[in-house]
């Protein structure tokens, strides 16, 4: 790391980061936690989000819901949280003169939340109600089913946030033990990104910090190479729009090949520029918002693509969408490839002017790699990518038995989908 970005492993193994953004009125602060719905079992899907909740929920110190979210709206700042695959977060915006007060209120809740019995039962519900709310929504449903099958029967595979049986099931005991084990110092990233110096930091968080013990962090599970019972999976609705999820198994975050990844998801559906936006909404009228994204995880990964579109052309779409796919095998132009890291790079640099994406970036690094890359190195690392890694990565991830197809709307049949995916 450089003098922009500084990092220190307190005694206990609390990792602590910091980007010194000498010119920026706000200060972000986040606790990464390397733990997510990957270290959970089936029969306690869900215990990393509904912990995450109940971390909001009081302290010693402030022993109610409002004490904590007052703390940091009475000064004008954000506080949130977020619960993912692998990572759990707690974050915090403030200007820069309130970052002790943040930082304190952020270590309470993670060292000395109350976990009370009432308010587990009343977050049980609210957390039910979550569930229930983004099951309504078609375009996320269509995420969730298909990773059933990119990864089935296992915890890749399974909601983040559980399902309404197992979260019933997780009383104060789970919670406690769970708590105990990911919450652990050698588990931890600080991050702070501001106007604030890394000896400053070390200061203001060593005292609070020091204390915290060590225990047995629990395992995360490995990518099983179960296969589907079939590659699409159709759920029906009677909505105007069939929302679909088009699927590939890729690479690991640890991959050599990570950075041509990125460069070939956005040649293929970044932007308004990309191949999927000019072909599949410019010329064909298919689809309002059509885009592709990737995933990186320890040991696996996808490039997925998302559509919503007019039910009767959802068979045209696939059949459109599959084409710009595969024809990323004969590899793309030197002006798609340069459009395609301006992009990258542009959109890269951008937001690193924003503390609160910085702290994701060095948090979700550190937690994943252990090592923090700047944005000078990652910028590089993605200009130097070429045509023909382009194009040898795409040969390695497309095939027609690695296509996989989710669709929610008014279809009930399967068949169709299957065969154009077949060829």
């Amino acid at each position: 790391m450089n003098e922009q970005f500084q990092k220190t492993v307190l005694s206990n193994g609390i990792t602590v980061v910091s980007d010194h953004m000498p010119d920026t009125k706000s200060v972000s602060l986040g606790f990464f936690v390397g733990t997510g719905s990957r270290h959970e079992k089936e029969s306690n899907a869900g215990i990393s989000h509904f912990l995450e909740h109940m971390l909001f929920k009081g302290t010693l110190k402030r022993p109610t819901p409002r004490e904590i979210s007052i703390t940091v709206e009475s000064l004008g700042g954000v506080l949130n949280a977020g619960t993912g695959k692998e990572i759990t977060s707690y974050w915090a915006k403030v200007a820069r003169t309130h970052l002790p007060t943040v930082f304190d209120l952020l270590q309470d809740m993670l060292s000395h939340s109350k976990l009370d019995e009432l308010e587990i039962e009343r977050e049980r519900m609210v957390v039910i109600e979550e569930l229930k709310m983004y099951n309504d929504i078609p375009s996320y449903k269509a995420d969730l089913l298909l990773d059933t099958i990119l990864w089935p029967s296992q915890a890749m595979g399974r909601d983040i946030g559980g399902d309404e049986q197992s979260i019933k099931r997780i009383d104060r005991s789970l919670l406690v033990d769970y708590l105990s084990h990911q919450y652990s110092p050698s588990n931890i990233i600080l991050a702070i990104a501001g106007s604030v110096n890394h000896s400053e930091i070390l200061d203001m968080v060593t005292p609070l910090l020091g204390g915290w013990q060590n225990s047995k962090i629990l395992p995360w599970e490995p990518r099983a190479n179960n296969k589907p019972d079939s590659n699409v999976i159709v759920e029906y609705r009677k909505t105007d729009q069939a929302n679909l999820c088009i699927g590939l198994h890729s690479i690991p975050r640890h991959h050599p090949h990570y950075y041509t990844l990125r460069i070939l998801n956005a040649a293929l559906g970044s932007g308004m520029s990309s191949r999927l936006f000019s072909v599949v909404r410019e010329e064909k009228g298919l689809a309002y918002d059509v885009h592709s994204s990737v995933i990186f995880h320890r040991d696996c990964g996808a490039l997925v693509i998302s559509a919503g579109v007019d039910p009767s052309k959802s068979e045209d779409a696939v059949k459109v969408i599959l084409e710009q796919v595969f024809d990323l095998i004969n590899g793309i132009s030197e002006e798609e490839l340069d459009r395609a890291k301006q992009l990258t790079t542009g959109r890269l640099l951008l937001s690193m002017e924003d503390t609160y994406s910085s702290i994701q970036s060095m948090g979700g690094q550190q937690l994943i790699t252990g090592k923090t890359e700047t944005p000078t190195t990652i910028t590089q690392n993605l200009l130097n990518v070429t045509l023909d890694q382009i194009k040898d990565l795409a040969k390695s991830i497309i095939a027609q038995d690695n296509i996989y197809l989710s669709i929610v709307g008014p279809h009930k049949q399967s068949s169709q989908f299957e065969a154009i995916l077949k060829g």
